[in-house]
Order: C-alpha cells, then sequence, then structure tokens
C-alpha cells in the first residue's frame, strides 16, 4: 500500500512546504518589519557589557598584583629550583634548545622565564609577566560564557576567574 503523510494524521507534526506560505504572511526576505539578528543587537548593552569586562579584569589584575606584593618571602623548594635554574643555565648556553634539556618539562617555558629574567633581571618581573598572561584568561571566559550562556552568566563566569583563589595563585 501507498504510505500514509504522518503530518496528516497527527495534528502535532508539522509539514514544511517551501514554496507555499500562509495567506497574508508574506518570505521573511520581504517582509519589510524583519531585522536580522545582527541589526537588532543593542550597542549600549554591548559597550555596557565591554566596561563591565573591562572593570573585572582590571580587577583581576589587580588582585594578581596584589598577591605578589603580599607573597611572603620564602625559599625555593621542589620545582621551583629547577625553574630558578633556568634562568641562569638557557642565557649561558645562548639560549641554545640544544642545551636545555626539557625531557621532563614544557620546552618553552624555560625559555620565557630567561628571556624575561635577562630583559628585566628580577624574578618579580617574571611574577607580574605571569600574572598579566594567567588574566588574559578572564576575557576569554567571558566571550566563551557570552556565546554559550549569554550575558549575565558571561558576568558572573569572569567575575569567578578574576578572583578564584586558585586562579591568582597560579
Amino acid at each position: 500500500g501507498r504510505k500514509e503523510d504522518a503530518s496528516k494524521s497527527h495534528p502535532l507534526i508539522l509539514r514544511f512546504v517551501p514554496h507555499r506560505t500562509p495567506r497574508g504572511i508574506r518570505p521573511l526576505t520581504h517582509n519589510r518589519s524583519f531585522k536580522p539578528v545582527n541589526s537588532t543587537l543593542d550597542t549600549s548593552s554591548s559597550v555596557s557589557r565591554t566596561r563591565a569586562l573591562a572593570a573585572i579584569w582590571a580587577g583581576g589584575v589587580a588582585a594578581r598584583l596584589a598577591f605578589i606584593g603580599l607573597e611572603p618571602a620564602t625559599a625555593p623548594v621542589a620545582d621551583e629550583t629547577m625553574w630558578l635554574m633556568a634562568l641562569t643555565r638557557i642565557p649561558a648556553a645562548n639560549f641554545s634548545p640544544f642545551a636545555n634539556y626539557p625531557i621532563f618539562h614544557p620546552p618553552l617555558y624555560p625559555y620565557f622565564l630567561a628571556g624575561v629574567n635577562a630583559v628585566f633581571g628580577s624574578l618579580v618581573a617574571i611574577k607580574v609577566f605571569q600574572a598579566l598572561i594567567g588574566s588574559l584568561f578572564i576575557p576569554a571566559v567571558f566571550r566563551i560564557a557570552l556565546r554559550v550562556f549569554g550575558p549575565r552568566p558571561a558576568v558572573f563566569a569572569a567575575v569567578f576567574a578574576a578572583f578564584y583563589p586558585e586562579l591568582i595563585w597560579y
């Protein structure tokens, strides 16, 4: 036999017929009241979100820099001693990748440490650079949350990323 059209037998199933439109309703391409999604975005809310993100990011940077300033002085232990050796060993070898032994460690991080130390000559400068780079996580979290969840959860996610103690400390 002939198969019956499911949309005729069940009232909740709708049929899509691309060449027909109901009477009195024109297709969206000819409807003057139709605006694409991009043109309906409120620029004032976009500006306020940008300002909110800038304020949250500035607060996150301030928290990270405050931690650097308030961190008690300690002696290097465990991995810290290995990273501190890279500060002298890599420049002594003229930054040659063959003089470094990155078998158990990421290969670029020791060069980042040695480079910042070679330019600024300070462990505090390395910590400041790391804090600034780590703070870039805040706008990244904001943008992802904005796309996935919307503006309000994006602000909450950015605040969480800015002030979560583990993200400040590391």
